[in-house]
């Protein structure tokens, strides 16, 4: 009786383990894959920004960061190159994820960066697309496709 009864929570676990797992392996994202959108709110500002809408026939490279995130400070350099080589060609955006203002305004103060910054304020949104570790940076083409996902901001675009 108790046999049976261990192979079944020894079942149950191994089950469980398994639908987590697969559940942040369809939530991952994947280049090639189409944005998914929603309107977050753009720092210091009383604007929105949809990544989904609003590319204005411009190329988005996208990067999800937070102030204590030790390897999103040291991409920033990275990511200003980036800006000023390919700013005719691809809009930049910043997603800070769900830190308060105060955070944000003190990491601003240091740490200067010269594009949109935009608030997820729970990380409601970077979760829901798949972002599960920061940094993340993302490019997507005028058509809102995924055309490149790393911890990395790419070479080149």
């Amino acid at each position: 009786m108790y046999t049976n009864l261990f192979r079944s929570t020894v079942l149950k676990k191994y089950i469980i383990s398994f639908l987590f797992a697969f559940s942040l392996v369809t939530n991952a994202i994947e280049v090639g894959t189409k944005i998914k959108g929603k309107e977050l709110s753009v720092w210091k500002s009383k604007d929105s920004f949809d990544l989904s809408k609003s590319t204005n026939g411009k190329k988005l490279v996208v990067n999800f960061w937070a102030s204590w995130c030790t390897a999103c400070i040291n991409e920033l350099a990275e990511l200003e190159e980036l800006k000023k080589k390919y700013s005719d060609e691809y809009e930049f955006v910043a997603i800070n994820a769900g830190e308060k203002n105060i955070k944000i305004k003190k990491f601003m103060k240091r740490y200067k960066f010269s594009y949109k910054i935009l608030e997820d304020k729970n990380r409601d949104y970077s979760k829901s697309i798949g972002v599960e570790e920061l940094p993340r940076t993302l490019v997507i083409d005028e058509k809102g496709t995924i055309t490149y996902s790393g911890t990395r901001p790419p070479k080149k675009l």
